[in-house]
């Protein structure tokens, strides 16, 4: 049975002829979240957010000792109320035997001080410190502390300053407990001075203690923020102007991911989700995309998309006749220049575009800057009175020639005086010539004859 001592407080911690001392960060801005580890104790857990972009040598020389297992049976060496609890030192082997005895965490050698490496943080309490040799600032090894008070005016301007490495997130209750020496909190401190000059005030959970009611600390990684990695790129896309597109990433990684698409490597206000989505596009909006999507362990810039908008030429004909377009496409590039042809159906012509900015040719060209129409205005040619040639004047009959184009449809008309008029024949010239034959007109002592165009076909 290990006997219990009371030992009044030390002004400051120390270890033997070591003189330990802690830095607790104070943050003036919310470092980045790493790893997390826990300390499993028999008051309950503590976990502790580790600062390894801030404090990166000494988060790995600790995480060094926690995953080699160099703190395995570890316990709190050291407690003083209102100042600091330490660790880190010394462990149990053959615990929960009979011959249980101390030992020595094992040294991997001292770690570089950096208490001005990064933000410079203050000492505050609940924060994890490495403790190390009075006059040598890069002398910590194993050794650390939790502050239990605010030691920044005392810790900070010393000895280099001490690197706090971590703070508290979740456990404070367990450190609060340190902070009551009374019996009835349950804690008890323990003089084994004989055994060491650093057990100066052992905490122990027994008035009658033994190795099994030391304070031992079980260290354990149980959380290791990654940086995010994009498992689903961005595509490139080809849209028609005026309609929506949208671009889309799939990304995994540790705590909450943030995103912030950009447009020719400028950032998009207000694009800050996986998805994004652009309504009524239009070919300003030609260009490439990107998001970069980023957590507190790190970022990831995605892959490059590009938008390309497609324009619409919408081509109709008033009238009859039809607009033809070169080349002829679904829907074209922007800048793509097209040749544009009014054809006039027989018997018609084409008068204008219907648009004001198409100049009033049959041929001409636009060059597509947006969705575009272009409206040929045809109209019938005017009707107008048409040769006629005699060609047989037999006994049988009266036979002439129109000579017309082709197409054409006549309507002719027979008088006997000039004046009255009565509809005879409607024709379609097939050709360029139309012959008619009148059997009756040869028998009229005089019979007049004219016609028309009245319309065309196709012939």
């Amino acid at each position: 049975m290990i006997p219990k001592v009371s030992i009044p407080k030390p002004s400051k911690p120390h270890h033997g002829h070591w003189l330990w001392w802690l830095l607790l960060l104070s943050l003036i801005s919310e470092p980045l979240a790493q790893t997390v580890v826990q300390f499993k104790t028999p008051l309950g857990a503590v976990d502790v957010l580790l600062f390894d972009k801030e404090k990166p040598a000494t988060v790995q020389n600790f995480l060094n000792y926690v995953t080699n297992g160099f703190y395995t049976n570890m316990f709190f060496h050291r407690w003083e109320p209102g100042f600091v609890i330490q660790g880190g030192g010394f462990s149990v082997v053959r615990r929960g035997t009979t011959n249980a005895a101390f030992s020595v965490v094992r040294s991997l050698g001292n770690v570089t001080n950096e208490y001005a490496v990064g933000p410079s943080y203050s000492n505050t309490y609940g924060t994890i410190a490495m403790a190390k040799l009075g006059g040598d600032p890069n002398s910590a090894s194993s050794q650390w502390f939790f502050n239990l008070a605010d030691n920044a005016s005392n810790l900070d301007n010393q000895n280099g300053g001490f690197t706090v490495f971590g703070k508290v997130i979740s456990g404070t209750n367990v450190l609060n407990r340190f902070n009551n020496p009374s019996p009835t909190n349950g804690i008890y401190s323990l003089d084994l001075t004989a055994v060491t000059s650093a057990f100066t005030a052992v905490p122990v959970v027994s008035n009658r203690p033994t190795f099994d009611d030391l304070v031992y600390a079980d260290i354990q990684v149980i959380s290791k923020p990654t940086a995010p990695t994009i498992n689903a790129q961005p595509q490139s896309k080809q849209v028609v102007a005026g309609q929506s597109v949208e671009f889309s990433v799939t990304a995994n990684g540790s705590e909450t991911l943030f995103y912030q698409w950009t447009y020719n490597g400028i950032a998009i206000p207000n694009a800050t989700n996986a998805l994004y989505r652009i309504g009524n596009v239009d070919p300003s909006q030609v260009g490439s995309y990107s998001v970069v999507v980023t957590n507190p362990a790190g970022s990831q810039i995605s892959q490059t998309a590009t938008l390309a908008v497609l324009l619409l030429l919408d081509t109709q004909a008033k009238g009859n006749g039809q607009v033809k377009r070169d080349p002829d496409l679904p829907a074209y590039p922007t800048g793509t220049t097209v040749q544009l042809s009014a054809i006039a159906s027989p018997g018609w012509r084409f008068v204008r575009w219907e648009e004001a900015s198409i100049p009033a040719s049959t041929s001409t060209s636009i060059t597509l800057q947006s969705n575009q129409s272009a409206t040929a205005v045809f109209e019938p040619l005017p009707l107008a009175p048409f040769p006629l040639t005699v060609t047989t004047l037999t006994a049988e009959s009266f036979e002439f020639t129109v000579a017309g184009e082709p197409g054409a449809v006549y309507e002719l008309e027979i008088s006997q005086d000039l004046k009255s008029w009565t509809p005879w024949l409607r024709a379609t010239n097939r050709t360029s010539r139309l012959t008619m034959r009148d059997p009756i007109g040869i028998t009229e002592q005089s019979r007049f004859y004219r016609g028309k165009i009245t319309g065309f076909v196709t012939p």
